[in-house]
């Protein structure tokens, strides 16, 4: 039957999108002689290009039909080539710089060849085990440290914006061209705190928090949490302004190099700012949390805290039992100070001082940190007298007998006189500076205090080089102060009336004892 001639018909067929053509052999004993031939002017007659590989296809249809024996039979002899279309642009984020929410970041992970940024940010890959620590060994994980916030500096090569590619049109089988699509740009809107390098990358212009909300990155200079600083957001160690709109909970740090604003309570967390600070719900530390600020302080109520103001304190209503270095002044009209111990440089002016059986101090002219700076240098100084006094000895001594010494006791004599004339150079530069802290302190401190309503009996005030201890309560408002030079004084504001501030209290100079002072 191999042998035997085919008889029948061939007819082409061609699908409706023109992707693909099928041949088909129907036999028929009055039919003609199906050759090759034949079958390549069915193809041609379908609008078939008579390509290499149509007559490739063609021959083995032939072949395949014979081995069918010349019953019916079909087969695909041509195909088109589809378009393949353009790939869309799209962002890659490198490794650490993802702002998008995580299940979108690991889509795009597994989309994504990521080998050479890996390489970029090796700083966040794990550390590895130190010695003497085991593989296995479990790592204790501070959960107040994990931040929900993406920071970044100024420089950081955040990611890539890969360009969307070209198409590669495809072809039907009668040879008609197909258009490809070339891809969209990725949908990204940049701002001034990103550059777009021309190698394509994202440059962060600016330190802060990294923004992303589908279609506009951005670095935001101010970080605004709309809940409480918690374990959902980790502590805040943020290069610009942050703004709370709740609280701070216990043992949580919110640290920013511009301004801080809290809106509700700050428990017992320890917060600091560059520039201002608004506590507007107050702090309620409980003797365990703290306050730092570069500049001014406003606070709604302070309860247990420990505070350094590097300007001036203000405070609505109540400074209870706290520690509190004011390098400025303090500017509380209509608050209390009860309890504790403050500091104010440039003074300070309160409504109330003190309070029954509240142990209550307070300097004006006076700051914490110098004289605590003062304090160490004395000791430092003290020390390097301690080293020189006995060098100084032995050197005389040598001396007094220079030309008996041994080779010994002259090679002794020689580091003496490294040593004492070290020593001595030190003691001039701890000097110096103390005068240098001295005349800054002189020429910047105002020890003078405002008390608007009362005075409480047992409130230690220090104004200056004076201490003064309350014998009984004070109406105020009353004007305390120490002039250069002169005894401390107080003024009735209402009178204008000034008298020895001894005439109310123990009135004593710092180093003095108290009772010496009482007595006399």
């Amino acid at each position: 039957m191999a042998d035997e001639p085919l008889q029948g018909a061939v007819v082409v067929e061609v699908a409706d999108d023109a992707m693909s053509a099928v041949m088909r052999f129907e036999p028929d004993p009055d039919g003609v002689e199906i050759t090759s031939d034949i079958c390549q002017g069915a193809a041609q007659e379908a609008g078939l290009s008579l390509t290499p590989e149509l007559q490739q296809r063609i021959h083995d249809f032939l072949a395949a039909l014979r081995l069918q024996g010349g019953k019916p039979f079909e087969a695909v002899v041509a195909a088109g080539t589809p378009p393949q279309h353009g790939e869309d642009g799209w962002i890659e984020f490198y490794p650490g710089f993802d702002p998008r929410p995580k299940k979108k970041r690991a889509a795009d992970l597994d989309a994504a060849e990521t080998n050479d940024s890996d390489e970029r940010r090796d700083e966040q890959a794990p550390a590895e085990a130190t010695d003497g620590q085991a593989d296995d060994e479990p790592v204790r994980v501070d959960h107040h440290e994990r931040s929900a916030f993406l920071l970044v500096r100024q420089g950081d090569v955040l990611g890539q914006v890969h360009r969307p590619t070209e198409g590669v049109p495809g072809e039907t089988v009668r040879g008609k061209t197909i258009a490809a699509r070339t891809g969209k740009p990725a949908l990204l809107a940049l701002d001034e705190s990103i550059q777009l390098s021309e190698e394509n990358e994202l440059i962060a212009q600016v330190d802060g928090v990294l923004h992303f909300d589908g279609k506009r990155l951005r670095v935001l200079t101010e970080l605004v949490i709309d809940e409480y600083v918690d374990f959902n957001t980790g502590n805040v160690d943020f290069p610009g302004d942050v703004k709370v709109r709740k609280g701070v909970r216990d043992c949580f740090k919110v640290h920013a190099d511009g301004e801080l604003r809290v809106e509700g309570l700050v428990e017992a967390a320890h917060v600091s700012a560059d520039g201002d600070m608004h506590l507007l719900g107050g702090m309620a530390a409980r003797h365990k949390g703290s306050v730092r600020v570069g500049r001014d302080l406003h606070a709604r109520y302070l309860d247990g805290v420990t505070a350094h103001v590097g300007r001036n304190l203000r405070v609505d209503k109540e400074v209870n039992d706290c520690t509190i270095d004011v390098v400025g002044a303090i500017e509380s009209p209509n608050a209390a100070i009860v309890g504790g111990a403050v500091y104010a440089c440039r003074g300070a002016e309160v409504a109330i001082l003190g309070q029954d059986d509240a142990r209550t101090f307070i300097a004006v002219g006076q700051s914490k940190e110098l004289s605590d700076i003062a304090e160490d240098a004395e000791r430092v100084l003290e020390k390097v007298h301690d080293v020189l006094k006995p060098a100084q000895r032995e050197y005389d001594i040598l001396m007094k007998n220079l030309s008996k010494l041994t080779a010994q006791q002259a090679e002794r004599l020689t580091e003496l006189q490294f040593e004492i004339s070290t020593r001595r150079d030190q003691a001039k530069r701890i000097n110096d500076g103390l005068e240098s802290l001295n005349q800054i302190a002189a020429e910047y401190v105002r020890p003078q205090l405002t008390v608007q309503k009362r005075l409480y009996a047992g409130t230690q005030v220090r104004l200056g080089k004076f201490i003064a201890k309350f014998k009984e309560d004070l109406k105020g408002p009353v004007r305390l102060e120490a002039p250069v030079g002169k005894r401390p004084t107080i003024t009735d504001l209402i009178t204008g009336s000034t008298s020895d501030l001894s005439e109310y209290a123990s009135v004593w100079k710092a180093g003095e004892e108290e009772a010496a002072s009482a007595a006399a």
